[in-house]
């Protein structure tokens, strides 16, 4: 039996320090499953995909943004959309990250 479920939506979004601009993840990844942005498996219009999970069992989790139009050094926020099987939807937010290049 499972814990609890999660569920990353597509469209999470991060805002670059450098002029606020608003960038749309294109593709999401939770464990072992993958999912673009947008596709046809959608919720409101945007893909989304689900992980069952174990108390004190983790998990990898990450998000790969395209089409960002200059050099970000900074992410001013970077908003996660989820939703959990026994407490409903979420927003999970992280401010002022610095980006690296490797």
């Amino acid at each position: 039996n499972y814990d609890d479920g999660l569920t990353f939506i597509g469209n999470s979004k991060f805002y670059s320090a450098e002029g606020g601009n608003q960038y749309e993840v294109a593709e999401i990844q939770l464990a072992d499953i993958i999912g673009s942005g947008k596709s046809n498996t959608t919720w409101s219009g945007y893909n989304y995909i689900s992980k069952d999970l174990l108390i004190d069992i983790p998990i990898n989790a990450s998000m790969r943004f395209t089409n960002i139009e200059k050099k970000v050094d900074a992410i001013a926020k970077l908003e996660i959309i989820a939703r959990s099987k026994l407490t409903g939807d979420f927003i999970i937010e992280f401010k002022n990250i610095p980006v690296e290049e490797y």
